[in-house]
């Protein structure tokens, strides 16, 4: 990995400038300034000064195991594994919508439950003492952990999936979780959120779609309204959609299959929005029956388009493959070459996160995409290797 500011000297000198001075400060700490914060410049990211690439990994029930003291152990072998693959950046939720869920951190608008909340700071803090950054998502497409769904369940105006996105007290209700979650101050750390660098930023939604207005202008208006308040609240972290990447009308030729049009995403728009930070895009060759050839082309596209078209970086944050392993290391470690050679050569490709990392304990849960380390040492030696030779460049 390269040389950085030694951690513990960032964050101290970062916990002595006030609040107010941190946010009027925020333009000086980007950029070519040595900065603790993740920032952007043109198609790439920098950190400490210096150009940043990563590999990073999902494991999304975090918050939800290290509510419970007792599970932490979980938690705990998981931050180590990554930190020995020599991966950087965790993707993880910061949501668990609805009472009915098993550890949920809001149980009704704006209600939380102190000890999930407390969760979530022991993973932002433990991440933060390895060395690591953390991606945070903020809602849910799908309805685990909750989701959009559940939004519209508390609402009295609202009754089908995509008025989370119109529905004015969904859009207030999502508008204040935001807020909760940037202002709360880390129990551990006694870092607010918004001022701690081990946060790199925030995915508004994971895989956020809505199939009821293929045009895109839906989800285009949540998406600018959504990013700018976030970026109000907290204008020294990343904000990013956390989207598929499927491309809208104006490039639906693009897209592998058709139907990709028509879930009122649009990759290039939604990304060309001035809130939003970097680009991002999913891939899963299995779910959506893609090969190789047109994988690695998926992955071409939004390279090129996220440096020409978009002009700022794009982070591959889900990629996955099914079993047998001798399958999954062939598709491993062509995604990673062709990240990489993007990479090196000065394209937008800045970052990626395998679909995941799992500790020991959830094998009897795994569906099949969960990466353990050490027992898939083939799949883990190709993650590590990746790991080492992106973070080394210049």
């Amino acid at each position: 990995m390269r040389p950085r500011i030694p951690w513990l000297v960032a964050t101290l000198a970062w916990t002595l400038i006030p609040p107010a001075a941190a946010q009027g400060g925020a333009d000086l700490l980007h950029g070519r300034h040595a900065s603790p914060f993740v920032s952007v410049e043109g198609h790439g990211f920098r950190l400490d000064g210096r150009a940043f690439h990563y590999a990073g990994w999902n494991t999304y029930y975090l918050m939800q195991y290290a509510a419970e003291p007792a599970l932490r152990v979980h938690v705990d072998e998981v931050l180590d594994e990554a930190a020995e693959l020599g991966l950087s950046v965790l993707r993880t939720w910061a949501f668990n919508d609805g009472a009915a869920q098993w550890n949920a951190l809001q149980v009704a608008p704006g209600v939380y439950q102190e000890y999930v909340f407390r969760g979530l700071d022991y993973v932002i803090d433990q991440a933060r003492q390895r060395n690591l950054k953390v991606l945070l998502g903020l809602v849910n497409n799908w309805d685990d952990f909750g989701g959009m769904n559940q939004y519209v369940d508390w609402s009295a105006t609202a009754t089908t999936h995509d008025e989370f996105y119109t529905d004015a007290r969904c859009r207030q209700w999502y508008m204040d979780h935001g807020a909760a979650v940037v202002a709360r101050v880390n129990t551990f750390s006694g870092l607010a959120y918004k001022h701690d660098p081990t946060i790199l930023g925030w995915d508004l939604a994971n895989e956020a779609r809505c199939d009821s207005d293929v045009s895109g202008a839906t989800l285009q208006a949540w998406t600018a309204t959504m990013a700018a308040h976030l970026k109000a609240v907290d204008p020294l972290h990343l904000v990013t959609t956390g989207s598929e990447g499927f491309y809208g009308p104006a490039h639906a030729g693009q897209n592998p299959f058709g139907w990709m049009a028509n879930q009122g995403v649009d990759f290039i728009q939604n990304h060309l929005v001035a809130q939003v930070d970097f680009a991002v895009v999913h891939t899963w060759p299995d779910s959506w029956a893609m090969g190789l050839g047109a994988t690695l082309q998926w992955l071409s596209d939004h390279e090129s388009d996220a440096a020409v078209l978009i002009g700022k970086p794009v982070v591959f944050e889900e990629f996955g493959k099914l079993e047998p392993m001798v399958i999954r290391d062939f598709y491993f470690q062509a995604i990673y070459d062709q990240i990489y050679s993007n990479a090196s050569s000065g394209g937008a490709a800045a970052g990626s996160h395998f679909w995941q990392l799992l500790h020991d304990d959830y094998a009897p849960y795994d569906d099949g995409f969960g990466v353990f380390y050490p027992a898939h040492a083939s799949t883990t030696a190709i993650i590590a290797t990746e790991a080492a030779r992106i973070h080394a460049l210049p």
